[in-house]
């Protein structure tokens, strides 16, 4: 009986607070500003889609013409959806104002960096195609186009050289900012949000394996991300968190839960019989931002910074719907306000939050033990099908100029039951914190690594950057010596310019166009090298 009168009290008290029946049903909002433009990371047993604006979920249009999304990462090989979405969020004030970049069932992220205090799209929109996620694996090299046109400008990790630098075996690397007063989510009634000029640069890795290996590296994803403040405000009393949306089993019964001597957030299968797999999944704070110490030691972007130390987690929400009475413990914060005192470690009221077992004051709701049953453990038997959680660590005064780094990994943790699958999930987490930078990221020098060496074909590459103003570089390949002819068209066919007339070396050439004299337009560029002929189209914008 106890478990009925459980979940008729969250019936009611969803009922109590909806404006639609989405709550209840779990069916996934809209974002009509999500991009496309994606990578999807696959080297071991999680596959999971990366977009260009700090979140994990790819549009597809639904019967209304509006855009709706499918679980955008999943286990086993693609097998099993674990996570519907997630991102992170950076939170402060500046001039007593709370401020957000947010992404939560949407995102409030613009593609690309900031440009004296603006999105690059509305500075530089003739950069926007260089704004995409870019991708590398161990077998990437000058025959691929993500490798050659690798952002290093932008801040995409690059060997002492300037060479691409892979973390892991496979990675996504993007930047993104939370710089537009345009765009926010427009899910779950958030708004409105005064905007952040902070710049998120991610690295997203994984260490390659098979669908059926259980090590530990082959079941993990790792996610750094580099906030820099690109205001001349300070950003006080800011805080970083990741915000996810678990869905695994059957999306209705994943409990929140976080535990603090191990720095994981996670949600956990509330069924007694689970119906699928894996039954726990969790985010592990590896690293987070740092504050002076003068007698501390702090790892920032892998490396050992003396005198500061890095935080821990400082407070915890969990979700169970994205509805919900205003202060309860249902729904995450829905307004700036809210947002600000959750990230503070109170309630969305800016309440002292109360452990529901010893009634002593709390910043994480959900921290007992689910194992032994002990503490303040999730006990309704029903979730609407958002569930998930906000997990944060803070504060520290942000600066103009300044930069810091966090780190977290995600651990799906499969074992005989629900229990055994905790207990799985803390033992990863155990080790993970235990392990050294450089034995997770296992940076590789790409241009060391594999070389360029001599190509094996003709090709000729997608120029960078595309559109441009005022110069583009066009980058070819030769196996042999050949008599190379690159000339430009206009659509009418009228040669523009001859770029190269000569005979080469083998080998990759870049040759750099400048179009200051020529007009806004869609132009061709046209190869020959003995009997090889390749055209490619590029646009100038002014």
């Amino acid at each position: 009986m106890t478990g009925i009168r459980n979940w008729l009290l969250l019936t009611v008290i969803l009922l109590s607070s909806l404006t639609s029946t989405a709550g209840l049903s779990g069916a996934k909002k809209t974002n009509r500003i999500a991009s496309d433009s994606a990578r999807t990371l696959q080297a071991n047993r999680i596959v999971m889609s990366v977009n260009d604006r700090g979140c994990l979920i790819r549009s597809l249009n639904d019967d209304w013409g509006v855009k709706r999304f499918d679980s955008a990462l999943q286990f086993f090989g693609g097998l099993a959806p674990i996570v519907f979405d997630h991102g992170p969020w950076i939170i402060g004030k500046i001039n007593g104002a709370p401020r957000a970049a947010i992404s939560y069932w949407g995102t409030s992220y613009m593609p690309g960096p900031v440009i004296n205090g603006s999105p690059a799209l509305i500075v530089r929109p003739q950069d926007s195609l260089r704004y995409h996620p870019y991708m590398l694996n161990s077998r990437s090299n000058s025959s691929n186009n993500d490798f050659v046109t690798w952002p290093a400008d932008l801040g995409a990790p690059v060997d002492p050289s300037g060479k691409p630098l892979l973390l892991g075996d496979e990675l996504i690397w993007s930047v993104f900012n939370g710089a537009d007063s345009t765009a926010h989510p427009l899910d779950q009634g958030f708004g409105p949000i005064s905007h952040l000029p902070v710049e998120i640069q991610q690295s997203v890795y994984a260490h390659a394996s098979s669908t059926t290996d259980t090590s530990l590296l082959g079941n993990t994803v790792f996610m750094e991300w580099t906030f820099i403040n690109k205001g001349t405000a300070t950003i006080e009393s800011c805080y970083v968190a990741l915000w996810t949306d678990i869905d695994f089993d059957d999306f209705e019964h994943n409990f929140p839960a976080v535990d603090t001597s191990l720095q994981v957030g996670y949600c956990w299968d509330g069924l007694a019989t689970p119906e699928g797999s894996p039954y726990a999944v969790g985010y592990v704070l590896l690293h987070g931002p740092i504050v002076p110490d003068p007698s501390g030691t702090s790892f920032f972007r892998g490396r050992v910074r003396p005198g500061y130390k890095n935080l821990a987690l400082s407070s915890f929400w969990g979700i169970i719907s994205d509805v919900g009475p205003v202060n309860s413990f249902i729904a995450g914060p829905t307004s700036m306000s809210a947002a600000w005192n959750v990230a503070r470690g109170y309630d969305k009221a800016g309440g002292v939050i109360l452990d529901s077992v010893s009634k002593t004051p709390t910043r994480f709701p959900y921290s007992g033990d689910p194992v032994s049953g002990t503490g303040w453990v999730y006990n309704l038997v029903y979730t609407a099908g958002e569930e998930g959680f906000l997990m944060f660590t803070g504060p520290f005064n942000f600066a103009p100029g300044d930069t810091q780094w966090v780190m977290t990994a995600l651990v799906p943790a499969l074992g005989s039951d629900r229990f055994e699958s905790i207990r799985v999930l803390r033992r990863d987490a155990t080790l993970l914190r235990g392990m050294s930078y450089d034995a997770i990221a296992k940076a590789m020098p790409l241009s060391v690594a594999r070389g360029q060496g001599l190509p094996i074909s003709v090709a000729l590459f997608q120029n960078y950057p595309n559109p441009f103003n005022p110069s583009t570089t066009i980058r070819y390949a030769l196996p042999i010596r050949a008599q190379v002819t690159l000339s430009v068209f206009n659509t009418l066919g009228q040669q523009v310019a001859v770029l190269v007339n000569e005979n080469q070396e083998a080998g990759y050439h870049d040759v750099r166009f400048d179009g200051s004299g020529v007009a806004s337009g869609v132009y061709f560029y046209r190869l020959r090298a003995g009997d090889y002929l390749s055209t490619r189209k590029f646009v100038i914008l002014r």
